[in-house]
């Protein structure tokens, strides 16, 4: 049986960049919820089990090195993710992939980069790529408002 990527989990503080990436992956995946703080992501992560997660490395309350040793704490399935930062440190991009980051981006996304990434992920999981609408909803986050 095919494996299906069916909940996913933004976390970043950004609103505006949250709401343009919940709306992009709400076209493609069934189940999209989005989150701006280190103890919310935890929580949804051990609750919610998102099979994705797109992480901002930075959060209000901590950074994603906190939420990914208390993912992998909590002993279960560990969930994909896409790791997303303004600063573009090798360290940094070391780290989380030590910690079984799938894929670390800077800030800010293209449309290109972001659909490159979630190829790869879903390639990994075997299930379709993800829509190019993507490309429209962060070009609109991108605007000043």
């Amino acid at each position: 049986m095919e494996a299906r990527l069916e909940r996913v989990l933004i976390v970043e503080d950004d609103q505006s960049l949250q709401r343009s990436l919940q709306r992009a992956l709400g076209l493609r995946f069934p189940a999209v919820r989005a989150c701006g703080t280190r103890a919310e992501a935890s929580a949804l992560i051990a609750g919610w089990r998102p099979q994705l997660v797109l992480l901002d490395v930075m959060l209000p309350d901590g950074n994603a090195l906190d939420v990914l040793r208390a993912a992998a704490a909590d002993g279960g399935p560990q969930p994909e993710v896409v790791a997303m930062s303004g600063f573009g440190r090798e360290d940094l991009a070391d780290a989380l992939r030590g910690l079984g980051v799938h894929r670390f981006l800077v800030k800010p996304l293209t449309p290109e980069t972001l659909e490159e990434a979630l190829r790869s992920v879903t390639a990994a999981a075997a299930v379709p790529a993800p829509a190019s609408s993507l490309g429209r909803w962060l070009r609109r986050a991108r605007r000043p408002s």
